[in-house]
C-alpha cells in the first residue's frame, strides 16, 4: 500500500507541471483558475519574471520555488527559497489532518500539491493523543541544513519520539527541489528534484517506503 502512495503521489506531482511551448490557452491550468485575467507572471517564461513553467499548488496557484532555482550541489542551507517540503495525512481532499494548519503545513507553511481522492476508506492518517507533525531520526544528516538529505520536518530529539509515532495509518512526505544547471542560467527552475516518503507505525516501530524522481519543466 505505501508504495502504491508513494508511485500516486509522485505522479500527481508530475501532472500539476505546467509545461507548455506556447502561452497557456483555453482549458489550461491557468486559464481555469484566472480565466482572461491572467498577466505577465501567468505566461511562459524562463525568468523570474514568470511563474511557469512550473509547478502549482492544490489551489492552482505557482510555486515559489520555481523561481528560485539552485544549483544540483546546493543545500538548503544555501538557498532554502528552492525548497517545498510538506507533511501530510493520507486522508480524502478536505477532510481534517492533524499535519496542517488551515490547509497549510505546520512546519514550513506551505500549501499542499497533491490530494488524495474523497472515496479512500482504508488506511487513514489518524492523529492520536499528543502526535506532533515531526519525524523522528537518529540520522544527523536528515537534521543537517548542510546535508542534501535534510529536511525540516526531521528531529532528533529522543523525547518527542512517542510523539512523533502517535498515529495510524500513512503520512506522507513530500520534499522537492528547484533546480537549475548552470550559475549564469536565468532564475528559473529548470527540473525538481523530488523525494516522497511514506511513514506508517507496525508492532510500535515507524516504517518508510521512498520514491525519488526528477521532473524536467522547460518552456519558451
Amino acid at each position: 500500500m505505501a508504495k502504491n502512495i508513494a508511485f500516486f503521489t509522485v505522479e500527481y506531482i508530475r501532472s500539476r507541471n505546467v509545461n507548455y511551448q506556447n502561452n497557456p490557452g483555453k482549458g489550461s491550468i491557468i486559464d481555469a483558475k484566472y480565466g482572461s485575467t491572467y498577466g505577465t507572471s501567468y505566461t511562459l517564461g524562463n525568468d523570474s519574471y514568470h511563474y511557469y513553467p512550473g509547478l502549482v499548488d492544490i489551489n492552482g496557484d505557482p510555486l515559489v520555488i520555481n523561481v528560485n532555482p539552485s544549483l544540483p550541489y546546493q543545500t538548503y542551507n544555501d538557498k532554502p527559497q528552492s525548497f517545498y517540503s510538506v507533511l501530510q495525512g493520507f486522508v480524502p481532499f478536505g477532510a481534517s489532518d492533524a499535519n496542517l494548519d488551515n490547509g497549510k503545513d505546520k512546519t514550513t507553511n506551505l500549501i499542499p500539491l497533491v490530494k488524495y481522492s474523497k472515496n479512500i476508506s482504508k488506511n487513514l492518517f489518524k492523529a492520536k493523543g499528543t502526535y506532533i507533525p515531526k519525524i523522528y531520526t537518529n540520522d544527523v544528516e536528515k537534521t543537517n541544513p548542510n546535508s542534501p538529505d535534510y529536511d525540516p520536518h526531521y528531529t532528533n530529539d529522543a523525547s518527542l519520539i512517542k510523539s512523533t509515532m502517535n498515529y495510524e495509518g500513512f503520512r506522507i512526505l513530500t520534499r522537492i527541489i528547484a533546480r537549475k544547471r548552470y550559475t549564469s542560467d536565468p532564475e528559473h527552475v529548470q527540473f525538481y528534484d523530488v523525494l516522497v516518503r511514506v511513514f506508517w507505525i507496525y508492532g510500535g516501530k515507524e516504517y518508510s517506503y521512498e520514491v525519488a524522481n526528477q521532473i524536467m519543466t522547460w518552456g519558451d
